[in-house]
């Protein structure tokens, strides 16, 4: 038969599971909603100014830094 210490010792650990699992569900949702308001803005700009130089500068300012530090993060890496 299992001692008490080994049975409140399991529910401890589903606890921190629980709040591990709530806190990256609220970085997914968060991230998510940062990536859809950053390209609705590209889109917006795209629209209201109809001029594809201020859409491409647009487009680097918004995503270029997620491919220079994806890049970087790839030559970064050790094998």
């Amino acid at each position: 038969m299992e001692s008490p210490e080994d049975m409140t010792e399991g529910l401890e650990e589903k606890e921190h599971f629980k709040q591990y699992i709530f806190f990256w569900g609220g970085q997914l949702f968060s991230r998510l909603g940062s990536t859809i308001v950053q390209f609705i803005l590209v889109l917006w700009i795209a629209i209201e100014t109809q001029s594809e130089l201020i859409l491409g500068v647009a487009s680097i300012a918004a995503f270029g830094p997620f491919l220079i530090l994806g890049q970087l993060q790839e030559f970064s890496r050790i094998d």
